[in-house]
């Protein structure tokens, strides 16, 4: 998890280039909207597996017993 806290960070640079280097037009909007979901999805995931990663050590943490 922690190695993707740099590719998640790329991807929101290439977000924001390409959001501020190009000229909106209707075709525009739907890229950058497409690229907008793909990150969401991808921070996303990354979110939710860092939430489980906690949420396991803290119910499986030392002492615990099943």
């Amino acid at each position: 998890l922690i190695r993707e806290h740099a590719a998640i960070g790329a991807a929101l640079t290439e977000l924001q280039s390409y959001a501020a280097n190009n000229a909106p037009s209707e075709t525009w909007w739907r890229e950058l909207n497409r690229r907008a979901e793909t990150f969401w999805d991808l921070f996303c995931d990354h979110e939710q597996a860092e939430i489980d990663l906690i949420q396991d050590a803290f119910c499986d943490g030392p002492g615990e017993v099943d």
